[in-house]
């Protein structure tokens, strides 16, 4: 049996062109996928999630329709910046109309049993449909670490997600983070520009350094921290976690 390393950050780079990131694949033992998808004009992709799974995502750049219900006749729309959610039970596919491709960040859970809400409620969570939520603001709705800014899209709170929880993730530059980790919560994140180091071990002096186009992944109950050493942009990306954003600061 392959016991995953809950001593350190992982990092995964995506393959241009090809649908990749954190999976059981990449990373066993995983109980989260985060992974980018390009879909080019006039084609349909399909999400990839067992139907028992809530599916989050990011349009990182393009536009699509996400269509859904029977004979996959409803469609909403959504553009660069938004995100979407779908809840369990609930077939889709993602088509791209347009003339420029589309990419988009997809997340879910790989073990549904694991949700921040009673089993008894997923009847009502099947019922929704797809829900779009637009480029959020507002920082005071979820749990914040010195040094970084969470900002969050999908949540129970937003969409009424039970297993998976995203945000929009930045670091400023020159900014390093106060230790935290997410208590039994597996996390994954994908860089969209800038770069920073998560650092971990006994001095934190061990670190992975996510550019654009990288995956980051925390196992549950490390011990991490966020820096930006560096002296251009500012680190931009989106993160999620299976089943909700548990933090743990250490420190002031």
């Amino acid at each position: 049996m392959i016991v995953l390393d809950a001593s350190r950050s992982i990092l995964v780079h995506s393959e241009p062109g090809r649908r990749s990131g954190v999976s059981a694949a990449t990373i066993p033992g995983t109980k989260i996928t985060m992974q980018v998808l390009t879909v080019n004009p006039s084609e349909t992709a399909v999400p990839g999630n067992d139907l028992d799974t809530e599916t989050a995502a990011y349009i990182v750049s393009g536009r699509a329709q996400i269509l859904s219900g029977k004979d996959f006749a409803e469609s909403k729309d959504v553009g660069a910046g938004d995100f979407y959610f779908t809840p369990v039970q609930l077939p889709y596919v993602i088509r791209n109309p347009h003339d420029e491709p589309v990419k988009l960040v997809l997340a879910y859970s790989l073990d549904p049993s694991i949700t921040n809400t009673p089993a008894g409620s997923k009847a009502l969570n099947s019922a929704q449909g797809v829900s779009i939520v637009p480029t959020p603001k507002d920082t005071s709705t979820t749990a914040q670490t010195r040094g970084m800014q969470r900002i969050a899209a999908i949540s129970a709170e937003t969409v009424g997600a039970k297993q998976i929880w995203m945000c929009y993730l930045s670091v400023n530059p020159h900014e390093r983070g106060q230790p935290h980790h997410h208590g039994g919560t597996h996390t994954a994140a994908y860089t969209i520009s800038g770069r920073a180091r998560i650092c971990f071990g006994p001095n934190f002096d061990d670190f992975i350094e996510p550019g654009p186009g990288d995956f980051a992944f925390d196992p549950p109950g490390l011990v991490h921290l966020v820096d930006h050493p560096f002296d251009d942009e500012p680190w931009r990306g989106v993160l999620a976690r299976c089943p909700q954003n548990t933090v743990v600061n250490f420190g002031e």
